[in-house]
């Protein structure tokens, strides 16, 4: 299987939803950084610890910027300015877990289609 046969398999399987999208992308960009042949033997535990450190980047720009918004509004509650929306702290948190449970699919999502090339090119 070439480099051109394995993209074109990926981008009509892996757009359904956003992780296989998301997963598409990340592929995409692994195999133009490290090329094809050595994006298909890339071991798992790489794969894996990429998503942590994308992960734990995204994960602490959400909270900052959720710390930040909860501040703001707590100090013009103080300064007693009225606002017509407010956080939710819940809706936010189901918001956050979504997103990380996404990350997770993603993650699946790329190890399954990384070894469904490896196959096909062992089928080959």
């Amino acid at each position: 299987m070439t480099e051109a046969q394995a993209i074109e398999w990926m981008q009509g399987e892996m757009t359904e939803n956003e992780p296989q999208i998301s997963a598409l992308g990340m592929i995409l960009q692994d195999i133009k950084e490290y090329g094809f042949d050595a994006w298909v033997d890339l071991p798992p535990d790489f794969i894996v610890n990429a998503y942590i450190s994308i992960t734990d980047d995204v994960s602490e720009t959400m909270m900052g910027d959720f710390r930040l918004m909860l501040s703001q509004e707590r100090e013009l509650d103080e300064l007693g300015i009225g606002q017509t929306m407010k956080i939710d702290p819940g809706d936010a948190l189901s918001a956050f877990r979504k997103g990380m449970l996404d990350i997770m699919r993603s993650l699946l999502c790329y190890i399954n289609a990384q070894q469904s090339i490896q196959q096909m090119r062992n089928e080959t």
